[in-house]
């Protein structure tokens, strides 16, 4: 949005009682000037590189340390988005404007969503593949503009993003998972993974998983953790991820209503 129709957006929303979440990716309104405008919610955490280089030509910037292709496909922009990170990393400039958004973000509450899992299939760094995009029909990366040494650049940029992810948390934003893309059960497990991967604790992994999303949306009375008149809508592990991550991936038995379901 245009700031004229975000500053509608929020008015309306105020007026009937909602919370309005923004996704913000293209420096149109920045995530800064949509706090200035009153949300506190936002999609993707990727983005925030974007609005970290807004005072730069953010693309011609990052452009010219990785040469980027002409984005043919999705999987070609969840590259970018990586890349933007690993720009932002390697230059104290950038990093220190990334430093000076995180810190508004914790002070003002905000909070903002994951989708990880398709920038790290993308690196090939999750435990499947999965994209947004249908077409062409594949099981690995669909790179077809990017070089050997770009592909080869696409993890340790990812991992730049996690990086900033971590901070961000440590920062006291709130995270919650999104996963944006097809499979999103499985990418959701995968998200869980990667956050482990990347220091998170399994308390705070669980909590982002939950609580945080409600947290944000203020539902809080009624979903989020286990307790007495709350909604009994849980996920039971077979296999106890406090000891050991990769039972994040075990069976589970799933209770919806209170109704048990099994396979």
């Amino acid at each position: 949005l245009r700031e004229p129709e975000m500053n509608a957006v929020v008015d309306e929303a105020g007026k009937a009682g909602l919370i309005p979440f923004g996704h913000i990716d293209n420096n149109i309104v920045t995530i800064q000037r949509a706090m200035d405008l009153g949300v506190r919610n936002f999609e993707h955490f990727f983005t925030l590189a974007i609005s970290a280089l807004k005072d730069d030509d953010a693309w011609a910037v990052v452009n010219a340390k990785y040469n980027m292709p002409r984005i043919r496909s999705t999987d070609e922009f969840a590259a970018a988005m990586s890349f933007f990170f690993g720009y932002v990393k390697d230059h104290p400039e950038s990093h220190a404007k990334m430093e000076a958004l995180l810190d508004r973000m914790a002070k003002e509450g905000a909070s903002i969503s994951t989708t990880i899992h398709i920038l790290a299939a993308t690196a090939s760094k999750a435990s499947f593949y999965s994209s947004i995009e249908y077409f062409p029909i594949r099981k690995r990366p669909h790179l077809p503009g990017c070089s050997s040494e770009q592909k080869s650049q696409i993890a340790p940029a990812f991992d730049s993003m996690m990086y900033y992810l971590k901070m961000a948390h440590d920062k006291g934003v709130k995270i919650r998972i999104g996963t944006d893309c097809r499979y999103g059960g499985k990418a959701l497990l995968s998200e869980l993974k990667l956050l482990h991967d990347a220091g998170f604790s399994i308390e705070d992994i669980l909590q982002i998983a939950c609580y945080n999303g409600y947290e944000s949306m203020k539902l809080t009375d009624k979903y989020g953790s286990v307790e007495a008149g709350k909604k009994a809508d849980l996920v039971i592990f077979h296999e106890n991820p406090f000891e050991n991550a990769e039972h994040f991936l075990s069976p589970k038995s799933i209770i919806k209503g209170g109704q048990l379901f099994q396979n």
